[in-house]
């Protein structure tokens, strides 16, 4: 009976865990974001291909408990793209279907809130090489500002930047 009342209770305060701690107000991820490129660190860049240099990125996010809804539009000397997907935040792997000309094939994607923080993981593909990307959302404490902080690994190599957004529109905490 003990042991029954303890996986009970440890399975009910699984999911207060990954939410903010009791009286942690988060600023919503929502709203459209503009990136900084001069505070943003991108490491080897945004494309494994020069010719798709990526220069500047207009991010829309949508915030829904179980979700967060992407839409990323790039903009360049030879790419205007806008790719959308949506990362599950309950921990679970969902398959994308997103096609980019930046010579990636997305596969899979999976996310889970760490108190304000929402830490995606995707797995993608490269010229038949697996690539897997935590990226970790996390919003400055005034809610103006957006950093995402990559870490890529594969058998190419190690990647690590950081993305900064400033809010151009929303952030109602959530």
């Amino acid at each position: 009976m003990k042991r029954l009342f303890a996986r009970l209770f440890a399975t009910a305060l699984l999911p207060a865990l990954a939410s903010p701690a009791f009286g942690q107000s988060c600023h919503s991820l929502s709203g459209d974001w503009v990136l900084d490129g001069t505070a943003s660190k991108l490491g080897s860049g945004l494309s494994f291909n020069p010719y798709y240099k990526v220069d500047a990125i207009n991010l829309t996010l949508d915030q829904r408990r179980e979700a967060v809804h992407q839409s990323w539009n790039l903009k360049g000397a030879h790419i205007a793209e806008t790719d959308r997907y949506t990362t599950p935040a309950d921990g679970r792997a969902v398959p994308t279907n997103l096609s980019s000309r930046l010579n990636t094939i997305p596969i899979e994607v999976r996310g889970t809130w760490e108190n304000c923080t929402l830490v995606e993981q995707a797995r993608t593909n490269l010229f038949g090489q697996t690539i897997w990307t935590e990226s970790r959302f996390i919003v400055s404490p005034n809610g103006r500002r957006l950093t995402i902080r990559q870490s890529s690994h594969s058998d190419l190599g190690d990647v690590e930047r950081d993305l900064v957004f400033d809010r151009a529109t929303g952030g109602a905490a959530r």
